[in-house]
């Protein structure tokens, strides 16, 4: 630095408000209006200079400046690079291995080193430091389980010992992506997809491995609950009554026509499968029937419904 960035009256006000009054770099900064990494720097040339505060009152302008920067020519230059210095090859090796990229790197060392090198200085070394060493490309995997703890690693040794083939899939992934093994492989392995093998990894992570075991009983919240239990209800209650009240043209309910009764009365559709499984829950079935029994008693369908509602049917 043979010219100073600032004029010599500034230098001086920065380093008698440091020496003198005692400020920090934020208030210097904000008294002379000059940036804070201007005011650190010539903080930096006064405090590695061999100077003291009455030199500078009586050396002349040009002396002072050359006496303030005589042990400062290179320190600039060597000081960034020192707290750069081996950090390229650790910085390779964490954008290999966590879910993180340079920006964020390069926040972490600015923390460490706020007097070095700003980001587009930072990522030339790093990429210089590339080109000279052609160390293997970084593939970071984010898949992979970093640790499992002890408690989980005896339950998936047992599901890996397991004839249960469902619980070897999942103690069999678990341990691949904790080693690090990409997603496909381990697809390969258990036989199983790709986005399965990243739903129990999500499962995991978020839920724990109870919610991977098939044993354990499913836990629904209170609202849902409430939900099915109103809608087995609501079919029950339709199931008793004829399909002819809803217009439908049929002797007996199927599940497509249930499907249609119900969203006519409620507003609201409710899939087939969902009905067979309700129904099913609720103790009925569907039956079908080669033979269709029938009354001559022409008195046989008033005589039906009195007796139902003598049964308290509706």
């Amino acid at each position: 630095m043979n010219n100073p960035k600032l004029p010599l009256k500034k230098i001086k006000s920065i380093i008698h408000l440091h020496a003198i009054n005692g400020l920090g770099n934020s208030q210097i900064s904000k008294t002379l209006t000059i940036s804070r990494s201007t005011v650190y720097e010539y903080i930096r040339y006064y405090n590695n200079s061999n100077l003291v505060y009455t030199d500078i009152m009586q050396l002349k302008n040009r002396d002072f400046l050359n006496t303030l920067l005589q042990n400062n020519q290179n320190t600039s230059k060597s000081a960034n690079y020192e707290t750069l210095n081996g950090k390229p090859r650790f910085i390779h090796e964490r954008l290999g291995k966590e879910n993180i990229n340079l920006k964020l790197l390069w926040n972490e060392y600015k923390q460490e080193h706020p007097e070095g090198y700003q980001y587009s200085q930072f990522v030339a070394r790093y990429h210089k430091w590339l080109k000279e060493n052609r160390p293997k490309k970084a593939q970071h995997n984010r898949w992979t389980l970093k640790s499992i703890p002890e408690e989980d690693i005896k339950i998936l040794k047992k599901w890996r010992q397991s004839s249960n083939k469902s619980k070897w899939e999942r103690a069999v992934a678990l341990f691949a992506l904790n080693n690090g093994e990409h997603i496909t492989a381990i697809s390969k392995k258990v036989e199983r997809s790709c986005k399965i093998i990243r739903k129990w990894h999500n499962i995991y992570i978020t839920k724990g491995l109870e919610y991977l075991d098939l044993n354990s009983t499913r836990r629904i919240d209170i609202k849902t609950t409430d939900k099915i239990n109103l809608k087995k209800e609501r079919l029950i209650k339709i199931m008793h009554e004829s399909p002819s009240f809803y217009n439908i043209n049929r002797t007996s309910w199927s599940l497509q026509t249930l499907a249609q009764a119900y969203e006519k009365s409620y507003r609201e559709s409710i899939s087939k499968s969902m009905i067979s499984e309700y129904v099913k829950s609720e103790g009925y079935s569907f039956k079908k029937a080669r033979k269709v029994l029938t009354s001559t008693d022409p008195d046989y369908r008033s005589k039906s419904l009195i007796h139902r509602l003598c049964r308290g049917d509706k």
